[in-house]
Parts: C-alpha cells; sequence; structure tokens
C-alpha cells in the first residue's frame, strides 16, 4: 500500500511538473532571448552564429543605414515569397538579408524562433555591421557584428583595353626665374625646369566595392621621353597619388647672363595625360573565384619645357 501511494505520489509530482512546464513555455523561451546589445565576431574565412529571439512584438530588422551608406546598393532584403523589399519591410514579411559583393559576403536569417548571422567570406580589411530590431513596446535590440580580414584577395593578370589616350600639353603652368650678374665676367644662370613639378596616377575601378583593394601592379609613368609601364608597390585602387618628378636631372638648362646685367627666365612646363581603359583578374581564396573588375588607369607627368629669356 505504502509503495502505490508512493507511486501515486511520485506521477502527481510529474505530472504537474509537465503542467508547469507547458504553461511556462513562452517564459522559457524569453529567458533565451536576446541582452539590449550583443556583441560578436565573425572569422572573414567563414563563420556561422545563431540564437534563440523573441519574435513577439517584433516589428521590423535591419541594418543600420550609416553602415552601408556608400556601399547600400550590395545589400538586399528578401521578403517571405522571394521577392525584393526594403528596409522598412514588416518583419513578418522578411525572409531575410544579403549583402554580397566578390570580396564581402554576409547573411542574415530567420527561422523559426532562431536567428541565424553568417560571414560566408570577408577578403578585405575588418568590418562591423550593427543589426537592429525594433519591438512594439518601444525596446530596440542591437546586433555588433564584426567580420575579421580572411585572407586577403589577390590580382591576376591585368589587360589593358586597346590604346591609350594621350592628351599632350593639356595644361601649362609658367614659372620664372631672375638673376643679377654684378661682376664684369659672364655668368651662367643654372636651372632645372622639372624641379617644381608634379606628377600624378590613378587606377579608377568601375564598381565600389574594388575601392580601397592595394595590389603591386604597373602603372603608366613618362620616362626618358616616352610613356611606359613600371611596376610600383602598394598601388591602392581609387586612390590618387601625388610625387615629385625625379628623372629630368640631364635636363638643366643654361642661360649665359652677361656682366651687370640681369636675366629673367621665363619657362612653361607642359603636362601630358595618359588615359588607358582594361581589366583587372582578382581572385577570392575562401570563395575559390575569379572575378574581372574593370579599370581606367590615369598617369598626368610634365613632359616638356619652353622658356624665353629678357635682358635689363
Amino acid at each position: 500500500m505504502n509503495r502505490l501511494i508512493t507511486s501515486i505520489s511520485y506521477l502527481l509530482t510529474l505530472l504537474i511538473a509537465l503542467i508547469v512546464s507547458s504553461c511556462n513555455n513562452d517564459i522559457f523561451i524569453e529567458s533565451e532571448n536576446l541582452p539590449d546589445t550583443t556583441d560578436i565576431t565573425l572569422d572573414g574565412n567563414g563563420e556561422q552564429w545563431s540564437s534563440a529571439f523573441s519574435r513577439k512584438g517584433l516589428t521590423r530588422v535591419y541594418i543600420n543605414p550609416e553602415d552601408s551608406t556608400d556601399d547600400g546598393k550590395y545589400l538586399t532584403y528578401y521578403g517571405v515569397n522571394g521577392d525584393v523589399v526594403d528596409s522598412s519591410c514588416p518583419f513578418d514579411e522578411l525572409k531575410d538579408i544579403q549583402y554580397y559583393t566578390p570580396v564581402r559576403h554576409y547573411s542574415i536569417g530567420f527561422y523559426g524562433g532562431m536567428i541565424y548571422i553568417t560571414c560566408h567570406y570577408n577578403v578585405v580589411p575588418e568590418k562591423t555591421v550593427r543589426i537592429y530590431l525594433e519591438y512594439d513596446y518601444g525596446m530596440t535590440k542591437t546586433i555588433n557584428v564584426t567580420m575579421t580580414e580572411g585572407k586577403p584577395i589577390e590580382m591576376g593578370v591585368w589587360m589593358p583595353d586597346g590604346e591609350p589616350t594621350l592628351d599632350w600639353d593639356f595644361e601649362n603652368i609658367p614659372h620664372r626665374r631672375s638673376f643679377t650678374n654684378n661682376s664684369s665676367l659672364t655668368q651662367n644662370l643654372q636651372l632645372d625646369p622639372f624641379e617644381d613639378s608634379r606628377c600624378s596616377d590613378q587606377v579608377i575601378p568601375k564598381d565600389f566595392w574594388a575601392v580601397g583593394l592595394t595590389f603591386d601592379m604597373p602603372m603608366p609613368t613618362y620616362i626618358f621621353q616616352e610613356w611606359a609601364w613600371e611596376e610600383y608597390e602598394g598601388i591602392r585602387l581609387g586612390e590618387r597619388r601625388s610625387f615629385p618628378q625625379t628623372v629630368y636631372a640631364r635636363d638643366r638648362l643654361t642661360v649665359e647672363v652677361p656682366p651687370y646685367t640681369k636675366a629673367t627666365v621665363t619657362y612653361t612646363i607642359n603636362y601630358s595625360r595618359f588615359t588607358q581603359t582594361g581589366t583587372i583578374s582578382l581572385y577570392n581564396p575562401v570563395y575559390e573565384s575569379w572575378y574581372d573588375e574593370d579599370v581606367t588607369w590615369t598617369a598626368i607627368y610634365a613632359t616638356s619645357y619652353d622658356y624665353t629669356v629678357d635682358y635689363e
């Protein structure tokens, strides 16, 4: 009899526990809900993070606009029917969010009571984005996602397309130098017309995602009275380099100045521009894929000078 009573008591206790557990299932799920702020770091070579979250009262999920101001065209929101929607889409109509370029790909998906954030690859410098979850009771939860830099993107071949465009003497910059000879002997005024000249060059990619990628690559260079391709280190796509002209020491100009005479040399530096379109091939080592990116090379160099001398 005692054993029967004990068994019945045990069954009643188990039944009550099951009922309580069932009644408090929502409370259990809420205990696994996201905190107000969550910080996560994902490997740029591919990593996923997931967590339970509360769908109750959730009205909207979106990427912070400031994190995608310049490259927002690569960020896409998809509705439950697979159609493209905007960032104001109600949460119950949102399926996932995808960011895709050949150098960075991440996604945010929702399945049941779980959120999945995946860094498929990030072959460029570290990037942090903020994901906002807005609730109808005034609460906004934030997930800060930092994607580390994975294996760096690599450049393969570079391929100019056709012949370059050459704009000779498209800009002319005047200079002046004076010298007074107070002696009884003829003296020489020597100057380097290119001493103060500046060169510049740039590689402009077609797509914004390629801006900032850095490679060792050939650049158009005016040297020894002709345009040629010279290899340079650390060329950053989209960035304009400016540097002094250093290859014209042989072009020193000598002007004879008679005794007790002032000579004024007016010389004009003529600048020419080289423009070349083409393609560079880029390799994503994480995704193991090649991409061709259209680029335009431009370079501006001082290529000649003219001068006159006035005596007083």
